[in-house]
């Protein structure tokens, strides 16, 4: 998985219980259903679905039909301004057939699939070109109508609400951008923009209600808005660090009844926050290596409240930092000020979307430092370096459940509807 920045590559079917994720220039699919050895997902059910003509950088499916994008480079020597083309690819599953089409003349960073009648979809495709490219799809390939529409800025996503008729957008600048649609998406206008204070959206999704969305960005920040009140955030939901491996990446909402939002950090953690209730907020926290090869067993993640986990990691920076004073793992730290010396550190963003920005207030794990003792277990958990490569939402007629891709493998939470909890156990191949 090519990209350092694209990290939305695990699609789940719509209609099975699979996902699908590439590999090289192939597209694979991962049958959940069926269990091997010790509860993990057999090999067997891994397989070769089609292949494109170059590595997707972002994949969706919708009833059977897989599309992707990316870029073709027209030089050995790789991806440089004016050598690169676009890649739309369509696989059709009732004819295994596949489709590759140049769409835009810089990469294709997103990727989207809906449908506007029993056989008619609509694929809406962002490129680093500064165009959002429209195109209609039917169940058995590609039509030829084409819709560009010039946002001003290289596109990193979008979605459609769930009725169809508004849409967000967001890229390479501090905006976010508002469409909206005629019926069946057969135009789109009426562009307006939300200002925020930060840099670099990256990702978006619609509640299923459709009536909050939110927005990734890659500083660390995700913001909820309210469609009747998109002047300011609802809420604002930040990464537990402020170096490059919390940049974040992805954020989806559960859909169905649970009201859950998962936002995926760079590296090792990603949140899940209760959107009925934003104070509870949870963090997953992978491993250094989820498959211990020679032991022949599988590392489990764990869940934990975002205070105890801020609250970790600060003891872990003044552990760091007070190795001369003989501090030892499975001792608890100094009680010094290790809060403020994480408050003090130097951001690279700002934190508020009022016209006054203020510092970010941090949720204070206050309550959490006399009790929080750091040993070899947890502090693997704290400096895990595992890429998140991407995180869906998997549902099954009542059933649903979170599938988080790596490097590694996939790891699978069943969701529980009632609790609105993940089960810490996962299934990897």
């Amino acid at each position: 998985m090519s990209h350092w920045q694209l990290k939305d590559l695990v699609c789940s079917a719509s209609n099975t219980k699979s996902v699908y994720f590439p590999s090289g220039n192939n597209l694979m699919s991962l049958d959940l259903s069926r269990k091997g050895n010790g509860g993990s997902t057999a090999t067997k059910c891994l397989k070769s679905i089609t292949k494109f003509e170059t590595s997707p950088r972002c994949l969706k499916e919708k009833d059977d039909l897989i599309a992707v994008g990316g870029v073709v480079s027209a030089t050995p020597q790789g991806v440089t301004l004016g050598s690169c083309r676009g890649l739309f690819g369509l696989y059709t599953k009732v004819n295994d057939n596949v489709i590759n089409k140049n769409v835009g003349t810089l990469i294709n960073n997103c990727v989207s699939l809906y449908k506007i009648s029993n056989s008619a979809y609509k694929a809406i495709l962002c490129n680093n070109d500064h165009n959002m490219y429209l195109l209609d799809v039917t169940s058995y390939g590609l039509a030829q109508s084409q819709i560009n529409i010039n946002v001003g800025v290289p596109l990193n996503h979008s979605s459609i609400s769930p009725d169809s008729k508004s849409m967000i957008a967001v890229g390479d600048s501090s905006k976010v951008f508002v469409l909206h649609s005629d019926e069946n998406m057969a135009n789109v206008k009426g562009q307006q923009s939300i200002s925020t204070n930060y840099l670099c959206g990256i990702s978006t999704d619609w509640s299923s209600s459709g009536m909050q969305f939110s927005v990734c960005f890659q500083d660390g920040a995700n913001l909820v808005y309210d469609v009747r009140r998109q002047d300011h955030a609802l809420h604002e939901i930040h990464s537990t660090r402020l170096d490059a491996s919390g940049d974040f990446r992805v954020c989806k909402f559960s859909g169905g009844t649970e009201d859950l939002l998962f936002i995926s950090e760079h590296q090792g953690r990603v949140h899940v926050v209760d959107t009925r209730d934003y104070s509870k907020h949870q963090v997953i926290l992978l491993p250094r290596v989820l498959h211990d090869s020679e032991a022949s067993t599988y590392n489990q993640p764990v869940v934990k409240s975002i205070e105890e986990v801020l609250a970790l990691d600060a003891a872990h920076l003044d552990q760091a930092s007070s190795q001369s004073a003989g501090v030892r793992l499975g001792q608890r730290p100094p009680m010094r000020s290790i809060l403020n010396d994480r408050a003090n550190q130097p951001r690279r963003f700002q934190y508020d979307t009022s016209d006054e920005p203020a510092p970010r207030h941090f949720e204070s794990p206050q309550h959490f430092i006399g009790e929080v003792t750091l040993d070899e277990d947890t502090v693997q958990y704290l400096d895990s370096s595992v890429e998140i490569c991407g995180l869906d939402v998997l549902r099954v007629h009542d059933s649903s459940s979170l599938v988080i891709g790596s490097e590694e493998g996939l790891i699978h939470w069943g969701i529980d509807s009632w609790k609105r909890r993940c089960f810490p156990s996962f299934e990897m191949f």
